[in-house]
């Protein structure tokens, strides 16, 4: 019993893993940013990925797409 909790947790690992590295590499070759919130029904356990190098807006929160653009420029 224990070999078998034992491979599901290194299943969801595994599978958190490859999650994060695939958010990573999708936001580096299509220049977007990715950020993801997993949140582990059993334990409830949350976990947040955002690029370290850029920072992510709550869109709804910040305007229209034209006033961020002019606040870049």
């Amino acid at each position: 019993m224990t070999t078998k909790i034992k491979k599901g947790s290194q299943r969801q690992s595994r599978r958190k893993e490859t999650l994060l590295k695939k958010a990573h590499k999708m936001g580096i070759l299509c220049d977007v940013d990715v950020a993801l919130y997993l949140q582990i029904r059993k334990s409830g356990r949350r976990i947040t990925y955002k690029p370290i190098n850029r920072q992510c807006y709550n869109t709804s929160m910040e305007g229209s797409n034209s006033e961020r653009q002019s606040r870049k420029d």
